[in-house]
């Protein structure tokens, strides 16, 4: 009898199936394994990351509510957090001084001159302090530029910017009631501020500083937190109203008005910044406040200087301290020799700004210009503009890219309220504020100067990568 060779066929066919459907089963279950341990991977790397960014934000947001007696308390709980995200940022990549040279060059005149300074005054507790202070600040910033370029690093210091932000705009909110209680006028809400500070160490204008920087940094994140971005520009807004904080809006809205404008003239005509460009901008865009400063101060009766606020005395008297030491300047403590022997040359314009200096027990001279020439002398100056001058071209240099528009607009930022106020930028004297302001300018530092490409790969041994790359090209087209 002839086999019947189509129920062979048929068979066969069916096995061939059997073992290929077994096979597909097997791979799909091999992928849905692979896919949920990786979903787990992640959940259990963003849970982490937040847990750092929330502790790290409650330790630095709790010492800008820490009240004046509490000045240990308040430095405590600043360095706890800045310690805790340092050594985040570590484990996830090993510092490498190397990488971070863009961030230390620029830096490194403004720290030499510090300890200029430190050395002129050796045997003085202070000066040593503060230069152990400017060391620290500088290190984390480096720390934060470098690890910026990882992925994970990026994302704790992106998370810990935001919860910052959010965290401010509760606290904002929740001392709303508290100024608009027996009815609201600028000139009340301007005492309710300095009051806020003298006896409950809160701040106004340096909450509402953070909050402007971090609204920068965060600007080009993604469109699912968007509206959250929007809500916290709104509370800024209002907050900067509310409790008569000028500073930080206006210088805001002045840079980022005048980057934005700016860079679109350098797209729209497809044109480059030159590094001669870029240095010549730097150059002007320090020398021309410089000037407008200096016709300020000769003439406290002008237009201008009713703006002051009671800085025009201040400002006074920084040069009359200055030329107690022209060189190496009066020191750490320019503010109070200068209160005690040199208040009667300030030009006041009221008599509680008279009181306010006799009892300022910081903050500087308003001004970190004038307080780097009071405090440091020449030097001093000098250091702070090559750094000013470093990081200007930096940021100018890249002004045609839109990556780098939130460095370019913080420097800005922070270059206008260097004229009113000290601490955010170099200054370091309100600690916890120069330190999410050191982190802010050193991620978007990073963007602006080398964006994340894959970095996280380069820290796997050479023979994975290989394998790695073996890999990526053997998978098929999705």
């Amino acid at each position: 009898m002839r086999p019947d060779w189509s129920l062979t066929f048929t068979i066969e066919e069916f096995g061939a199936k059997a073992i290929l459907l077994n096979q597909m089963n097997g791979r799909t279950a091999i992928t849905g394994n692979a896919s949920a341990k990786r979903m787990l991977s992640y959940a259990a790397g963003a849970s982490v990351e937040w847990l750092v960014a929330i502790t790290v934000g409650i330790l630095v947001c709790g010492s800008l509510l820490a009240p004046q007696s509490g000045a240990a308390w308040q430095a405590s709980m600043w360095r706890g957090g800045s310690l805790v995200l340092a050594l985040a940022l570590v484990v996830v990549l090993k510092f490498n001084v190397a990488r971070a040279g863009p961030f230390i060059v620029i830096f490194a005149s403004w720290l030499f001159v510090v300890a200029i300074g430190a050395i002129a005054r050796i045997g003085q507790t202070d000066s040593l302090n503060e230069l152990i202070r400017h060391i620290y600040m500088i290190g984390i910033g480096a720390l934060t530029y470098q690890a910026c370029g990882s992925k994970i690093g990026s994302s704790i210091v992106r998370k810990f910017i935001w919860f910052t932000l959010v965290a401010i705009a509760i606290i904002c909110i929740a001392l709303v009631p508290d100024v608009m209680s027996g009815g609201w006028s600028w000139d009340k809400a301007r005492v309710y501020k300095a009051v806020s500070l003298s006896e409950r160490g809160i701040g106004f204008n340096s909450l509402i500083l953070i909050m402007v920087v971090a609204l920068v940094t965060l600007a080009k994140s993604s469109k699912a937190v968007t509206w959250v971005w929007i809500t916290a520009f709104g509370v800024m807004l209002a907050s900067s109203f509310l409790f008569a904080t000028r500073a930080p809006f206006v210088s805001m809205a002045v840079a980022w008005a005048a980057v934005a404008a700016y860079s679109l003239h350098i797209r729209l005509g497809n044109q480059s910044v030159t590094r001669f460009g870029a240095t010549a901008l730097a150059v002007i865009g320090l020398a021309l406040p410089l000037v407008a400063l200096a016709l300020i101060v000769s003439d406290p009766a002008s237009p201008l200087a009713r703006f002051g606020a009671g800085r025009i005395a201040l400002w006074q008297i920084s040069i009359a301290v200055w030329q107690e030491n022209p060189i190496f300047g009066a020191g750490p403590n320019a503010l109070m020799f200068g209160a005690q022997e040199f208040l009667n040359i300030g030009s006041f314009t009221a008599h509680y700004e008279r009181n306010s200096i006799l009892n300022l027990s910081g903050g500087g001279f308003h001004n970190l210009w004038l307080d780097t020439l009071a405090s440091k002398g020449l030097i001093g100056l000098i250091g702070l503009l090559i750094s000013y001058f470093l990081l200007l071209r930096t940021g100018l240099l890249r002004a045609a890219d839109p990556q780098a528009m939130p460095f370019v607009i913080l420097l800005f930022i922070l270059l206008t309220r260097s004229f009113v106020e000290v601490s955010g930028q170099y200054g370091y004297q309100n600690s916890p504020l120069d330190l999410v302001v050191m982190i802010a300018i050193a991620a978007t530092m990073r963007d602006a100067i080398a964006p994340i490409v894959w970095q996280e790969n380069e820290a796997r041994p050479e023979k994975f990568k290989r394998l790695w790359r073996v890999r990526r090209l053997n998978q098929p087209y999705a």
